[in-house]
């Protein structure tokens, strides 16, 4: 090779390089688009809300924590986490994320009804309401002197489940089940009362009542004279079969 066409060589390789550079940085530069939270799948997603709420808990920083959640595109927020700590209750997940979840959800919103997808198990004895005869038998020490507020209402779906309820779900301000909760239920022609942390195998905080069809029901929580009010057998739809009666959740938030 002379030395002239070395010379030439060289020079090719040095132009193609310094146009490729200037095309590649330039002319059509790679985009690169970093992922967000909300580009996770919907496990990892909830495990990066579990985090942010357990984060919350330590800092109680709740602007970041709303920062943080609006990477993750959702609309309602409070739902995703109220039923996500539901979700995490019923997977037996650690209390430190359960609570710091219903926590945070508590404090994004003050608004009394809220929609979330509870999963408490919807097997068990037909209802926790105190008996018509007192009889000797440990219970649950009431909690004194409560104040609960409705937190969420929702209806109940399980066909597995043939006897309509009202369940209750009790909690305090760390989102903690409480147990030994009186809540008083009323219909026309008569009233009775039962209490949370009869069934510890489905929740310290849970408790449940039998409905009967034609009768609508009003519930009573400790310390509060506004009563949940027009509570009533409803069928729940079905695509192919007959039509269930559903239940009734109603989650109140105490001291």
């Amino acid at each position: 090779m002379t030395r002239l066409s070395f010379f030439r060589l060289i020079l090719g390789t040095a132009l193609g390089l310094i146009f490729g550079l200037y095309y590649a940085w330039d002319v059509s530069p790679r985009l690169i688009n970093l992922a967000s939270p909300g580009d996770l799948s919907v496990e990892f997603q909830n495990e990066y809300r579990a985090l942010l709420s357990v984060a919350y808990a330590n800092t109680n920083d709740l602007v970041r924590a709303k920062n943080r959640l609006r990477l993750l595109h959702d609309p309602d927020s409070q739902e995703t986490l109220f039923s996500l700590s539901q979700e995490y209750l019923a997977a037996g997940r650690p209390q430190e994320e359960i609570r710091a979840l219903a926590l945070l959800a508590s404090d994004l919103s003050h608004a009394l009804l809220l929609a979330i997808t509870p999963t408490i198990i919807m097997q068990g004895p037909a209802s926790t309401r105190a008996p018509a005869t007192p009889v000797p038998s440990p219970s649950p020490a009431p909690t004194e002197n409560p104040t609960f507020e409705l937190l969420a209402l929702e209806k109940i779906c399980d066909p597995a489940r043939s006897v309509p309820l009202i369940q209750i779900l009790a909690l305090d301000s760390n989102a903690v089940q409480l147990p030994g909760v009186e809540f008083t239920v009323f219909w026309e022609s008569g009233e009775d009362h039962f209490f949370t942390g009869l069934k510890p195998e489905l929740g310290e905080g849970f408790a449940d009542f039998e409905m009967e069809a034609e009768l609508v029901y009003s519930v009573y929580a400790p310390g509060n004279s506004v009563p949940v009010s027009n509570l009533k057998v409803e069928n729940c739809a079905v695509e192919a079969g007959t039509p269930f009666p559903g239940s009734w959740l109603l989650t109140f938030k105490g001291p």
